[in-house]
């Protein structure tokens, strides 16, 4: 954890609240020995687990997902305690002890850096399932400064770290920083196929990806030697064996009712409400958003063979700055091959290089601005390029994870008549 602050001296090791440790001594116990070595009453206490979605093992990034450094946040003194292990991009280190005081009945935290830096949070308080650290730093010259730093927990695992300042007595607060923490799901060895790549994104969410999703979208087309097409679609998904991941896009007006119905190996169109004939041609995104979360990795690998992706190869590669496994490729300057990019951190798809049908010509998808959504991602702008040249751009609104969807939304047969949610607001 980067600290905002710093403090000139010597250096000071410091622990909770008024009790100091002084090197070369320990806090004594009034349990007998063996009492100690039984006992670990903080292990039950609901009050001193409430901060453990901290724990775990993190990549540190910014709001702009830019890698901030890591950290390990680990259960010590038999539960009563959290410590934090926190390395810069740089290489510099810091620590916080943090645990809940009884005597005081909240927690603290006492964080000391690299450098010399030492903030002590001795007073927080809990604002629904954020924890708010309080301090109060006193420079030697300067005003005196307030600083509030909470912890709140987010979808898919994730931790939001917020740092806030003031210094006219809590008036008004400018920013620290802002850091995510996100779970750090690439340990071991990297994945030698595609079938493991698929295995590491389900075991990552199993139990926890959204089943039903809803989003309104901007689609702006680029025909060739035209003006720019822009329309809204709304667009309904959900995981419901045996069919699996379905999508269905109302395109325009809902009353026109026009739209199509995927699933990942066939689609039917629909016009004034009139499904045409199905075709045996799905959506080859769908087992890469939804269907490789929600079912064996054994369906996915064969929703996806007609991409023709060979699952025997896989290469390393980096991706907006960040760390990717590019499956279908033995290099990553190999970009006409068919491939998909998957974010080793996040465990999402980043990037797919395919022609989504035969005849169609290959695609460059970019899938960016992913935001945590109903215990899983969300990307909420896609980009398609073919030859270099855009041919297709959505951009992502009001999204509903795991809302109510009624059988009927995913009948072409009942196309027109299914409650639809975006009939509540205005078309």
């Amino acid at each position: 954890m980067p600290n905002s602050l710093s403090r000139h001296g010597a250096f000071a090791l410091a622990a909770i609240g008024t009790i100091v440790i002084v090197p070369g001594t320990r806090a004594q116990s009034s349990q007998p020995p063996a009492a100690q070595a039984v006992a670990a009453p903080c292990q039950s206490d609901l009050n001193r687990r409430r901060f453990d979605f901290w724990v775990g093992e993190w990549n540190v990034e910014d709001r702009t997902g830019k890698p901030s450094g890591r950290s390990s946040v680990q259960r010590v003194s038999g539960g009563c305690a959290l410590l934090e292990n926190w390395t810069a991009p740089n290489g510099s280190t810091g620590k916080s002890l943090n645990t809940y005081n009884p005597e005081v009945g909240h927690w603290q935290q006492f964080w000391v850096g690299q450098f010399g830096a030492v903030t002590e949070y001795r007073d927080s308080e809990w604002r629904g399932d954020t924890l708010v650290f309080h301090a109060t730093s006193r420079p030697a010259s300067g005003n005196e400064m307030l600083i509030r730093l909470s912890f709140a927990p987010l979808a898919g695992g994730s931790v939001r770290q917020f740092s806030e300042q003031s210094t006219d007595g809590g008036k008004t607060w400018k920013v620290g920083y802002e850091l995510y923490y996100r779970p750090s799901a690439h340990s071991g060895p990297d994945p030698k196929t595609g079938a493991e790549v698929l295995q590491r994104m389900h075991d990552a969410y199993a139990g926890k990806w959204y089943s039903t999703l809803t989003f309104t979208q901007k689609t702006t087309q680029f025909p060739p030697d035209k003006a720019p097409v822009v329309s809204t679609w709304y667009e309904s998904l959900r995981y419901a064996p045996p069919a699996g991941a379905q999508l269905r896009i109302d395109i325009g007006n809902l009353s026109a009712g026009n739209g199509v119905l995927y699933t990942a190996d066939s689609s039917w169109r629909v016009r004034a409400g009139k499904a045409a004939a199905g075709q045996a041609s799905g959506n080859e995104f769908l087992p890469m958003i939804e269907g490789v979360y929600m079912q064996p990795v054994e369906r996915t690998i064969r929703e996806l063979k007609s991409t023709n992706i060979d699952m025997e190869r896989v290469a390393s590669g980096r991706w907006h700055d960040r760390p990717v496994w590019i499956v279908g490729v033995s290099a990553p300057t190999d970009t006409t091959t068919p491939q998909f990019w998957i974010d080793t951190d996040r465990n999402v798809a980043v990037r797919m290089i395919l022609s989504p049908a035969a005849g169609m010509p290959v695609l460059d998808i970019h899938l960016d601005n992913y935001v945590p959504v109903g215990g899983g991602w969300l990307a909420t702008k896609i980009e398609m390029y073919s030859g270099g040249k855009p041919r297709q751009f959505e951009e992502y609104s009001e999204w509903k994870a795991n809302v109510a969807l009624p059988d009927a939304l995913f009948d072409v047969s009942t196309w027109s008549t299914a409650p639809h949610w975006a009939k509540r607001s205005p078309n």
